[in-house]
């Protein structure tokens, strides 16, 4: 798990702009849907309302950026697990006002250790019809590494105190958002092959969670 400075990445990763005349043409972005709000000392936007209360919460007991980053994540592994579940990878960008400096963590996934370049292929030397599905396409999570380094490096509460709102979520249920309805129901296939997702993600009766439908993980 790497954390550098940012111009470190920034170097990294520059490579020279292509001439004006030779880039597409942009389209206009959309409008807002809602009016922009402005704050003078934070904010905390995510991708469920529940995990950036939390945050925002966080914030407010004397908590920083930090720790309501690693917060919301825990949170958001429980109410969004098609998208920020703990078995991914993330990209954490920090500026430190007290010396002006920005930090860079990589915890994107990586390859297995024990990867071969022939691993999806059959024995017969063909692609597998569904190479999604099984264990061999997930790669190395990254996201709790990351979330770690960010607590230990830059964080100011307990990290218990920081997971304990996505503890109690998880515990107590919450209602299906619409996005997560919508995986469970279009990887229904896949999510089949697995005992533990069916019990998980279906009722007794085989039928998928519906959106609102009160959830425990």
């Amino acid at each position: 798990m790497a954390c550098l400075p940012l111009f470190a990445l920034a170097a990294a990763l520059w490579s020279p702009a292509a001439p004006p005349d030779s880039l597409p043409p942009t389209r206009p972005l959309p409008e807002a849907g809602r009016p922009a709000v402005v704050a003078k000392r934070g904010m905390v936007a995510s991708a469920h309302p529940l995990a950036s209360e939390v945050g925002a919460r966080i914030l407010a007991k004397g908590g920083n950026v930090a720790d309501a980053a690693v917060a919301v994540q825990a949170l958001l592994s429980v109410v969004e697990p098609e998208s920020s579940g703990p078995g991914g990878g993330c990209l954490i960008l920090l500026h430190d006002m007290a010396t002006d400096s920005l930090y860079a963590i990589d915890g994107r996934e990586e390859s297995p250790a024990w990867a071969w370049p022939q691993m999806f292929l059959t024995e017969l030397g063909q692609p597998y019809p569904d190479p999604m599905t099984g264990g061999r396409s997930v790669g190395a999570p990254g996201t709790l590494a990351a979330m770690n380094l960010l607590h230990r490096d830059f964080g100011r509460l307990p990290l218990a105190e920081l997971l304990a709102p996505a503890i109690a979520v998880a515990e107590t249920g919450f209602a299906v958002p619409p996005d997560m309805a919508r995986a469970i129901r279009s990887e229904g296939e896949r999510l089949a092959f697995s005992g533990a997702a069916v019990d998980l993600y279906f009722h007794a009766d085989g039928t998928p969670y519906r959106e609102g439908e009160r959830f425990r993980n």
